[in-house]
């Protein structure tokens, strides 16, 4: 028999820890619900018609930082690659959008079939299928890194042959992914600032071009100073796996509000404020989080929310650009094969499920 003060003792730690226990259980719950109750998913039902919506959310970061990491350095951090190679060329005059794929300097198959289908298409103003005329044009270009000797020699003949590649001086790997879009959003801020938007889309991306383009024109005045993509809130920093970041590269808990990186738009006038910006902040692998998180807050640049561009690959979603009335805007996570597939039936209009 224990004595009656140890007894006493005892009960007292176990309603402590079940209490300590039930505290734990409530925390958690309640940050699951808050979290949901912050998803503009919740007040955006699907729909066939696009929107961009203008969103500030409360975030979980706002409780810990204190502004200064967002606040740009007195001298250059993070200087920008030099360009190697580049367009001769500026975009063209008529252009109202210039798509920027980045692509691995290897993957000469996979550019030569973008630029046969809807790079093409883009180019011409021409859409496929019942929408027919675009209403505007677009320019389309490559941006890569630097990797072997025999590859760079081959990415140099291919840039002279096709004119739109743009290859900046660093190791073209997927930790330097940032360093690859803000590369390409150098050379844009340049040469390209008579068209209206960017839009980067990654090279495994199909997107309806079509429907996009027509909504960027008819919104074209209510879109400055923006980016528009599928955004996310409170997404916690991993230390940890592909997406790993470090303290000591991001000091926070949570990121900033950001855009999904498969596909995202940034309206032409905010790109030459967020690439200034950007030498002046620290940077860090996470390529969507830093240019439409980080630097997006830093300049003062807009967020507006589409919940149309579709993210993950899902099994089903073979035919969401085709069907209508079609409730995505873009497919991502395409291998070459399946990307050709879902051009077929654009080009078609008849959708087929993706071959086994």
């Amino acid at each position: 028999m224990l004595p009656t003060s140890l007894r006493r003792l005892q009960r007292t730690c176990v309603t402590r820890r079940r209490e300590l226990v039930v505290g734990i259980a409530l925390c958690l719950f309640l940050y699951v619900y808050v979290d949901s109750l912050l998803s503009p998913d919740r007040y955006l039902p699907a729909s066939p018609q696009l929107s961009a919506l203008e969103l500030k959310a409360l975030s979980w970061l706002d409780l810990e930082n204190d502004g200064v990491y967002f606040k740009p350095r007195h001298t250059v951090v993070s200087p920008l690659p030099r360009l190697v190679i580049t367009p001769t060329t500026p975009c063209s005059k008529t252009s109202f959008i210039v798509a920027m794929v980045p692509s691995p300097p290897k993957d000469s198959r996979r550019r030569e079939l973008i630029r046969n289908t809807w790079a093409a298409a883009v180019r011409s103003g021409q859409w496929p299928g019942s929408e027919g005329e675009l209403g505007v044009t677009m320019d389309v270009v490559f941006v890569l890194g630097l990797t072997t000797a025999k590859e760079n020699g081959q990415v140099a003949t291919e840039a002279k042959q096709y004119n739109d590649l743009i290859v900046g001086e660093f190791n073209d790997t997927y930790r330097n992914l940032t360093l690859k879009t803000l590369t390409g959003l150098s050379w844009v801020s340049q040469h390209c600032l008579h068209t209206s938007f960017v839009v980067k889309v990654d090279q495994d991306t199909m997107v309806d071009f079509s429907r996009l383009t027509a909504f960027l024109s008819a919104h074209q005045a209510e879109l400055r100073n923006t980016v528009i993509g599928k955004l996310y809130f409170n997404s916690k920093r991993r230390e940890k796996g592909k997406w790993r970041v470090t303290p000591d590269e991001y000091p926070f808990s949570y990121y900033p509000t950001f855009a999904g990186g498969p596909c995202y738009i940034i309206s032409m006038d905010a790109v030459p404020k967020m690439v200034n910006v950007s030498r002046y902040l620290p940077s860090f692998a996470m390529e969507d989080v830093h240019v439409t998180g980080v630097l997006a807050h830093a300049a003062h640049v807009r967020q507006h929310y589409m919940q149309q561009l579709r993210n993950w690959y899902q099994k089903e979603s073979a035919c969401v650009l085709l069907a209508r009335p079609a409730f995505q805007v873009s497919l991502t996570d395409l291998s070459y094969d399946r990307l050709r597939h879902v051009w077929d039936g654009i080009t078609s209009g008849v959708c087929r499920p993706f071959p086994k």
